[in-house]
């Protein structure tokens, strides 16, 4: 068992090496639960385990928080951080099922010991806070006025980058500021356009009514 699982580059379930090694899976299960060699991890439970080397498992659990602390440096303003289905980038071309189960499995171990968080649907670094500035916060207010006084007219980018210069607004704090009126619901965003949520939800209660009556 631990020979197959060293040859491989993704983790394997209990049912995937008892197809290797043509035996019966209760057969794995009971082997893995009588021994388990010290490079080998399992993740799961006795009924349900994932097998990989421990270097893999160090090396996915190390990516994922390179990654969630690459995304909190580039968006500060958003106190959310990656989905898992965002995150199985790192096991790559080899991704499969059982890697999507133990991609689970890893984020909620490491919330369980305080590494990670979850926030709305995605996972952050436990440590991660987004405390707006007076100055950000009046930043984010001019924008959201800018779209909300565009009304049905959807602001062409060259437009609110201008709009955003003349303000002291640098396009990486623009573009901090619209993804976080995105997330926070302010801003829909289509097609590479904003449009404030006034005008949207006044057009979905005209067409309500209109296909009502």
């Amino acid at each position: 068992i631990a020979a197959e699982v060293r040859k491989r580059i993704s983790p394997i379930a209990d049912a995937g090496l008892a197809e290797l090694l043509n035996v019966r899976q209760q057969d794995v299960r009971d082997t893995l639960r009588a021994s388990l060699p010290d490079d080998i991890a399992s993740v799961g439970t006795p009924d349900a385990p994932y097998l990989m080397t421990n270097q893999l498992k160090e090396n996915v659990e190390g990516e994922i928080l390179r990654r969630l602390g690459g995304y909190h440096k580039d968006n500060p303003l958003d106190p959310g951080g990656r989905t898992c289905a965002e995150l199985m980038g790192i096991f790559g071309t080899t991704r499969n099922v059982a890697c999507e189960n133990v991609m689970k499995l890893l984020l909620q171990a490491m919330a369980d010991d305080g590494v990670l968080k979850t926030v709305q649907n995605t996972w952050a670094i436990h440590s991660h806070n987004v405390e707006l500035s007076s100055e950000v916060k009046k930043q984010i207010e001019v924008i959201e006025q800018f779209h909300a006084e565009s009304d049905m007219r959807t602001p062409l980018i060259s437009e609110l980058t201008a709009a955003a210069s003349t303000r002291g607004i640098t396009e990486d704090r623009l573009n901090q500021i619209l993804r976080y009126l995105t997330n926070s619901g302010k801003l829909y965003h289509t097609d590479g356009q904003f449009v404030h949520h006034t005008v949207v939800d006044r057009c979905r209660t005209t067409l309500l009514e209109h296909l009502g009556g």
